[in-house]
């Protein structure tokens, strides 16, 4: 049995898939020498948000955040880390599936992925504050299972930008609707 020829629609999505898979190796090597200033960057502003007990660096693309706290009349330090690279691939993946996207203008396109690109950087933001803030106020033995902390690393990596990208993209995909179609008119005879 032979198979089929693809139509159009099958080489637009083989194209994109390639496309997608390929900006996202090129876009990750890019990434690469910036990681760690950035994670410098969003360890800074989360540190800020704390008290003088709570210290969050950058080292080696690893966020940590160590809480001084006292038992007694001993000081104590307890740590805990994320993996900066593994929250910010987040922010490859939008601007390659952004960057694959058929049919998006090159000006739609940079608008769109500076759009999606500071929604990544206010999400991280946003990320390394709470985990701050929960090492701040309850420590580190409960942040592996603490729902905020998992549910903004799974959103920030996995699905927030996915979700940005289909907002953006889902009509290019679905064809550009005229006023006649819908309103329910045919455009070339005007009934339906």
């Amino acid at each position: 049995h032979r198979r089929p020829a693809p139509c159009g629609d099958e080489r637009k999505i083989v194209r994109f898939c390639l496309l997608a898979a390929f900006l996202v190796l090129v876009l990750s090597v890019l990434w690469s020498p910036v990681n760690s200033s950035y994670n410098r960057m969003l360890a800074r502003v989360a540190e800020a948000t704390t008290t003088r007990t709570v210290t969050v660096t950058d080292q080696g693309g690893t966020i940590y955040f160590a809480r001084l706290f006292r038992v007694g009349t001993m000081q104590r330090r307890e740590t805990a880390w994320i993996d900066g690279s593994a929250i910010q691939f987040g922010l490859v993946l939008v601007v390659s599936l952004m960057g694959a996207t058929p049919g998006l203008r090159p000006r739609q396109r940079l608008l769109y992925m500076g759009i999606a690109a500071t929604c990544m950087l206010l999400l991280h933001l946003l990320t390394v504050i709470i985990i701050a803030k929960i090492v701040q106020y309850r420590g580190t033995a409960g942040l592996d299972s603490d729902p905020l902390r998992i549910l903004f690393v799974a959103i920030g990596a996995d699905l927030f930008p996915t979700l940005l990208w289909a907002v953006f993209s889902l009509r290019y995909w679905l064809g550009h609707p005229t006023v006649a179609t819908l309103r329910g008119r045919s455009p070339t005879t005007g009934g339906i």
